[in-house]
C-alpha cells in the first residue's frame, strides 16, 4: 500500500524523483535482488521515502559503480512474490493516468502547450496544399472568361470583315424566291419537315428536346466529377450531348448549302444554277413491317444497354434509365430516318392514322 499512498493523487504536492535519482534507485534494487529486473518506477515519492531508497543505495553500491549516461530502464514487472506490491502500483499508475487527464499534471500542461505548434505546422501545410488544388471564381475563373470573350469577339470581327453577309434584294410579294428558306438558326427545324410530319417536326421534336435539356440535372446523377468536367469521367454524358449539338449543326449545314431549288439535295460541288430533275417517287413501308421495325428498335434499344451495362441501369435505377434510353433512341432514329430517306426514297417507316413517322 506503500505506492498507492504515494501516488500523485494522495500527495500532490510530493516532489518528484530526478532521473539520476531514479536510475541509481534501479541499480541498488536489481544488486538487492541479485541481479533481477528493476521494478517500475513511481511518479512521485515522499521525501522520507526518497532519502531512503538514496541510503540503500549509497551503502550497498561500491564507489566505482556511479550513474552512467545511460537512458533510463523501462518499467518492467514485478516478481511474483511480491504480488500485492504490484497490484498496488498497477492501481496508483492507473489512478496517476486518470489524475493526469482529469485535473491536468504539469507534463499533461506541457504536452497541450506543444500541441498548437504542430498542429499550425499541420495546418499551414495543409493550407498550402488545398490553394494549389482549389481555385477561387474571381480573378481566376472569371479573367479567363472575359478574356476568351475579347477573343472571340477579335475573331468575329475579322470573319464579319472577310464575309459578306447575305443580304438579297428587297423583298418582292411577286417573285417568291426558289427556294424560300427560313433564316439559318430555324433552318434545322425546316429541314425536319423533310423527314417528318409537320406537327411532328414543328411541335413534338422542339418540345422533347427543350424538356430533354431541362431533365438533364434530374437524370444526371453521377457525383464523380462535381465542379469539373472531363471525358473520362462523364463519357457517356459527353458522348450524348456532343452527338445532340453535332446533329442539329447537321441539318442546319444541309439545310443552308445542301438545299438548292425546289428543295433538291446538292452536294457542296454542285452548283444551285443547274436545275435537278424532280426527285423519284417516295414509298413508305407496310404499316405491320413499319410496327415490327419501330417495336424491336425500341425493345433492343432498352434491353441491350443493361445487359452490356450493367452498372449503367443500377447508378440510375428504373426510372431515370427509361428516360435517358428513350430520349437517346430518339436521338439516333432521327439519324437513321434521315439515311433512310436519303439513300433508300423511304418516306415514312411507320404510318398510322394519328402520326406518320
Amino acid at each position: 500500500m506503500a505506492d498507492e499512498q504515494t501516488g500523485p493523487k494522495k500527495r500532490p504536492g510530493a516532489k518528484a524523483l530526478t532521473k539520476e535519482e531514479k536510475i541509481a534507485a534501479a541499480l541498488a534494487l536489481k544488486q538487492k535482488r541479485g541481479g533481477g529486473a528493476p521494478p517500475a518506477a513511481p511518479v512521485a515519492e515522499a521525501p522520507v521515502a526518497a532519502a531512503a531508497v538514496e541510503t540503500t543505495a549509497a551503502a550497498s553500491a561500491p564507489p566505482a559503480a556511479a550513474p552512467s549516461p545511460q537512458p533510463a530502464p523501462k518499467p518492467a514487472a514485478r516478481t511474483a512474490g511480491d504480488g500485492a506490491s504490484a497490484k498496488a502500483s498497477a492501481k496508483a499508475a492507473s489512478a496517476a493516468r486518470t489524475h493526469e487527464h482529469g485535473q491536468g499534471t504539469p507534463a499533461t500542461r506541457a504536452r497541450a502547450s506543444a500541441r498548437p505548434m504542430r498542429a499550425a505546422s499541420i495546418r499551414s501545410r495543409t493550407k498550402v496544399e488545398s490553394e494549389n488544388e482549389w481555385m477561387t471564381v474571381w480573378p481566376n475563373l472569371v479573367l479567363r472568361e472575359i478574356l476568351c470573350c475579347f477573343l472571340f469577339s477579335i475573331v468575329l470581327w475579322f470573319v464579319s470583315l472577310y464575309f459578306q453577309s447575305p443580304l438579297e434584294e428587297l423583298s418582292n410579294p411577286n417573285r417568291t424566291p426558289n427556294p424560300s428558306k427560313a433564316p439559318w438558326y430555324f433552318l434545322g427545324l425546316q429541314e425536319m419537315l423533310v423527314y417528318f410530319d409537320p406537327w411532328i417536326a414543328g411541335v413534338v421534336m422542339p418540345s422533347i428536346i427543350i424538356v430533354g435539356l431541362m431533365l438533364i440535372p434530374f437524370l444526371d446523377n453521377n457525383q464523380t466529377s462535381v465542379g469539373y468536367y472531363t471525358v473520362k469521367d462523364r463519357l457517356f454524358a459527353w458522348v450524348v450531348f456532343t452527338y445532340g449539338n453535332v446533329l442539329w449543326f447537321v441539318l442546319i449545314i444541309i439545310g443552308t448549302y445542301m438545299r438548292g431549288p425546289s428543295w433538291a439535295f446538292y452536294m457542296p460541288w454542285e452548283s444551285f444554277e443547274v436545275h435537278k430533275p424532280p426527285p423519284p417517287d417516295l414509298h413508305s413501308l407496310d404499316p405491320s413491317i413499319g410496327g415490327l421495325i419501330v417495336a424491336g428498335y425500341l425493345v433492343v434499344g432498352m434491353i441491350l444497354p443493361a445487359m452490356v451495362f450493367p452498372g449503367f441501369y443500377r447508378k440510375r435505377g428504373p426510372i431515370r434509365y427509361t428516360i435517358n434510353i428513350v430520349l437517346l433512341l430518339m436521338m439516333m432514329g432521327m439519324m437513321l430516318k434521315i439515311v433512310a430517306r436519303l439513300m433508300f426514297d423511304i418516306k415514312y417507316v411507320l404510318i398510322t392514322p394519328w402520326f406518320n413517322i
